[in-house]
C-alpha cells in the first residue's frame, strides 16, 4: 500500500496535468478506493473535480481525468512524468 503522501502526489500531479493522467498497478480497483480515500482525507476542494477510471485500453491501469478539463488548476506540485508505477500496491 502506497502511503497518503504517495497518493496525495499523485492526485495533485493529475491535477496540473492539461486532462488528467495514467498509472500503471497491478491492481487499479485497489488503486481507485485509496485514491478515494486520500482525496476525502485532504479536504481539498480543488481535488474534487477529479475521476478515477479504470483503463480501457490497458487493463493494469487506472486514469485519473479532470471532470472539467476547462477548469483552471494551480498547484504547488508540479508534474514530472504522466505515467506512473505503483507496482507494490
Amino acid at each position: 500500500m502506497k502511503t497518503a503522501g504517495h497518493l496525495l502526489e499523485l492526485l495533485y500531479e493529475a491535477l496540473v496535468e492539461p486532462i488528467g493522467l495514467t498509472v500503471a498497478t497491478p491492481d487499479w480497483d485497489k488503486l481507485r478506493q485509496q485514491l478515494y480515500q486520500a482525496r476525502v482525507k485532504a479536504r481539498d476542494p480543488a481535488l474534487a473535480g477529479l475521476i478515477f477510471r479504470a483503463s480501457p485500453f490497458v487493463g493494469a491501469e487506472l486514469i485519473i481525468v479532470h471532470s472539467r478539463p476547462d477548469m483552471q488548476r494551480a498547484s504547488p506540485h508540479k508534474a514530472s512524468d504522466d505515467k506512473l508505477s505503483l507496482g507494490d500496491l
